[in-house]
């Protein structure tokens, strides 16, 4: 038994060399297919053997190689799509060998009846912004609706914080390649966008939701059609326009916040409906509180009663359970298309309600102290603060087309943003000698409305016409800040 299990695997070792060297013995054919003007290779191209079913596909570089094939003559047939079909004939096949052919196809030209597509351009697509940079031969970065769809970016400065070159500051301003953000204009289409500071020219980046963004694109070099006022870059902002096709979207989503997400939440006392974005009349001055304060200076008890009709009760903080971070977003749009218009609108409504608790430490310093070799503290503070931002926005645009020469467009844009925020001061004031236990209730309401009509109209050839027409207001108001 022993030698005849030690002699089985010597027959199946035999048996299946035996076959090796019969296959080896048969020939084959191989080459290359190219075009015959170009000599480009040919991917793809079909060689067969005259009536069978034995062939090859060529490869990436056109190549292509049919085994295992008796001795004998054979007729090959190959073919690719828009170019003339060959047939070679007498090819002969020899045991052992391989047989090398280098064939050429020639393209030919077929005359079909006329066709007329009509499709918009893509705008929010990854491919679309490319092809913008690439043509626009400069130095340019952009993201697309397409790319923000598969983040979790809530805003615009969410955004464009992906750009390489681009930091955000304090979650609402843009540094450009180390510049602040007064020498890095912003615009929205095609018109500058309004700051919100009283002091600098900033816009907020955070008033934009990221779900109103068709494509966000930043300029790093200067071109003819950018303002020339910039030194870091300008960055132009473009909201959605006409739809692909009309339908309705939903989406929500909802975030845990670690250290802030169902914790003891401190926050100013307001209006009951604060969560709908409209908090700013709860702080509004009494209807009868004089323009001038100072019109009334001289006049101790006019004075007197004007502090009194102001509200006193707001000193302490209310307390509450922090819930997770919410957003919804509604979207519709609609299109249709008569004759040989194109007409369409999106509408877009956002809510956004975000928490926020932060430990902040704060200290000063005097001039270093060499003899003692050490800093002597001026203040050493912790800030215990609690932030609530409200978000609201509104996006309408249409948009017309006619045979894609002239295109027509109306933007609306209008966004609110209510930032309520109460912070508890602890700590030592060295310098003055007393321990700090101060409170500070601030809120912040900031808007920004845009309406844009544009326009533009291919003449010529290569000569278009583009004008637009609009109006960008913002607004920023800080009431009764304690």
């Amino acid at each position: 038994m022993a030698a005849l299990k030690g002699f089985i695997p010597l027959i199946f070792i035999t048996f299946f060399g035996f076959i090796t060297l019969l296959k080896a013995q048969n020939g084959q054919i191989e080459g290359v297919v190219t075009d015959s003007r170009t000599t480009e290779a040919l991917v793809g191209a079909q060689i067969l053997i005259d009536g069978t079913t034995r062939g090859a596909i060529t490869n990436f570089d056109g190549e292509f190689i049919i085994q295992n094939l008796e001795d004998g003559v054979y007729v090959l047939y190959i073919s690719y799509i828009s170019y003339e079909p060959l047939y070679i004939d007498e090819v002969l096949v020899e045991n052992g060998k391989s047989l090398n052919l280098d064939i050429q196809l020639r393209p030919v030209n077929i005359e079909i009846s006329g066709t007329t597509v009509t499709a918009r351009r893509a705008t929010h697509s990854e491919i679309a912004v490319l092809n913008t940079i690439r043509s626009g031969g400069i130095i340019a970065s952009g993201i697309s609706s397409q790319q923000i769809s598969r983040s979790q970016d809530s805003d615009a400065a969410e955004v464009v914080r992906r750009v390489p070159g681009v930091t955000v500051m304090d979650n609402r301003f843009i540094i450009i390649r180390g510049l602040s953000e007064r020498y890095n204009p912003v615009r929205l289409h095609s018109m500058a966008a309004p700051s919100m500071e009283p002091d600098v020219r900033s816009f907020s980046f955070d008033m934009i939701p990221s779900s109103q963004i068709d494509r966000l694109m930043v300029f790093k070099s200067p071109s003819p059609e950018l303002p020339g006022d910039f030194g870091g870059g300008v960055v132009q902002i473009f909201t959605r326009s006409i739809p692909e096709n009309t339908g309705m979207r939903i989406s929500y989503s909802s975030g845990y916040v670690h250290g802030t997400s169902f914790n003891s939440f401190m926050m100013t006392r307001r209006d009951p409906m604060s969560w709908a974005g409209t908090g700013e009349r709860f702080f509004k001055l009494p209807s009868d509180f004089p323009d001038d304060i100072r019109s009334i200076s001289n006049n101790p008890d006019l004075l007197t009663e004007t502090g009194r009709s102001l509200d006193n009760s707001v000193w302490v903080p209310e307390q509450m359970q922090a819930y997770p971070d919410q957003s919804i977003s509604l979207s519709g749009s609609l299109r249709f298309q008569p004759g040989s218009f194109d007409i369409g609108n999106i509408t877009t409504f956002y809510y956004g309600n975000s928490l926020s608790a932060n430990q902040i430490t704060r200290s000063d310093y005097n001039a270093y102290n060499h003899q003692q070799d050490q800093s002597l503290p001026i203040y050493n503070f912790n800030d215990q603060q609690y932030n609530n931002n409200i978000k609201i926005g509104l996006l309408h645009n249409w948009g017309i087309q006619y045979r894609q020469d002239h295109t027509i467009e109306v933007v609306n844009l209008f966004n609110h943003i209510s930032s309520y925020r109460y912070v508890n001061r602890l700590g030592d004031h060295l310098d003055f000698g007393f321990t700090m236990n101060n409170h500070s209730f601030q809120q912040i309401f900031r808007g920004l409305y845009t309406g844009q009509l544009t326009g533009r109209h291919k003449i010529s050839g290569d000569t278009e016409l583009d004008w637009f027409a609009g109006l960008n207001t913002s607004s920023r108001n800080m009431p009764d800040y304690r």
